[in-house]
């Protein structure tokens, strides 16, 4: 059965430009504890270019929501799968 989520505003937004890999990839190699789960959910937002300087990520274009999930191991969240140690790896 498929799960059901609402996903509201929170006033918040995030801009679009300016993203950069190096700050994510730092951010994941901080995260990455041996055994650990790195558990995350997964989101899709529409834009109408990918250069958009007016782009926002919102919730009046979020397009999917997903997860949580093992960004490592990229397994679904189960209890069963949280009491057991990660075997997946970042890289």
């Amino acid at each position: 059965m498929n799960e059901v989520r609402i996903t509201r505003g929170t006033g918040l937004f995030h801009d679009v430009e300016g993203s950069d890999t190096a700050v994510f990839a730092r951010r994941l190699e901080l995260l990455d504890k041996p055994g650990a789960h790195l558990w995350v959910y997964a989101a899709a937002w529409a834009c109408a270019h990918p250069r958009d300087t007016e782009a926002r990520l919102d919730s009046e274009n979020l397009v999917s929501l997903t997860g949580p999930g093992c960004f490592k191991c990229e397994q679904p969240f189960s209890n069963r799968l949280a009491r057991q140690p990660c075997r997946g790896s970042i890289g």
